[in-house]
């Protein structure tokens, strides 16, 4: 029996003009941080990179790349976790899409995923030209309502909607330990401060560049786990700004990690 053909991922990457004259080489290690300088160097060698207009490839590592060259990046598709590749439609018009995220299903590609995404999937039910650009996101392990806009109209006013807190969010979770009592965190947030773990958020002052960060909290069930006793605690969160991981980070900082968050309930170590 012969072997399936191998799948390949393209990558697009825009030169912005931070980066005009950078040798193709440094270009790509700056816009693609996990890879080293010499897997960069295979990459090129291989002739995986190539111009997207004109489909020449570029096969000189000290080439000069200037701002508004499109190249891509064409590599073999990694094997992806397995996800619920799936969502369902809860209200559509001209103007409007909402839909119902499920938990796990990851919004855009990553360094794991590549085509078991949200955006692949609305490609693959709707059809590549859909018109619809997402007004906001939700982390990948984080199950809910997303909205949509048409890119050539109400997109914009939605993504204005979010940006100005014209929009009231809410977000229920379970957490480690007694809550016995609403609070509001307010805690500026930035990249986590000697952290190993490169995605990280953490409390960082506003002078050292972190961004103002509010979320109130408030209980609204106490229980235990049925095999170890310990104690958990149903909580609304309503975040009063949109910071990356900002619920997950103020619950994690009070002492009330959210039950099943690797990054934020476990020690660096574990992760």
């Amino acid at each position: 029996m012969s072997e399936p053909p191998e799948e390949f991922i393209e990558i697009p990457l825009v030169v912005d003009p931070a980066r005009d004259g950078f040798r193709l080489d440094r270009f790509l290690s700056s816009r693609i941080a996990r890879l080293s300088r010499t897997r960069v160097q295979t990459i090129v060698d291989n002739g995986q990179v190539r111009r997207a207009d004109t489909g020449e490839v570029l096969l000189r590592a000290s080439q000069r790349v200037r701002a508004g060259d499109a190249l891509v990046i064409r590599r073999p598709a990694p094997r992806e976790p397995e996800v619920v590749l799936d969502y369902r439609e809860i209200y559509r018009d001209e103007a409007l899409l909402v839909i119902d995220k499920p938990a796990g299903l990851p919004v855009h590609p990553s360094a794991s995923y590549h085509r078991h995404t949200l955006t692949q999937v609305l490609r693959d039910r709707l059809g590549p030209g859909h018109g619809w650009d997402m007004a906001h996101r939700l982390d990948r392990e984080t199950s809910g309502v997303m909205v949509f806009g048409r890119r050539a109209g109400s997109a914009t006013a939605l993504k204005k909607a979010f940006l100005g807190r014209e929009v009231r969010k809410r977000y229920l979770a379970l957490v480690h330990g007694l809550l016995e009592e609403h609070v509001r965190i307010d805690m500026s947030l930035g990249f986590s401060i000697g952290s190993k773990i490169r995605i990280k958020i953490g409390p960082v002052p506003v002078a050292d560049g972190g961004l103002p960060a509010v979320t109130t909290v408030r209980p609204l069930r106490h229980g235990e786990f049925k095999f170890n006793k310990m104690p958990v605690t149903l909580v609304e969160a309503l975040p009063e700004t949109g910071r990356q991981h900002q619920i997950r980070v103020h619950l994690a900082e009070i002492g009330h990690a959210v039950v099943g968050d690797k990054l934020y309930g476990l020690p660096e170590e574990e992760f």
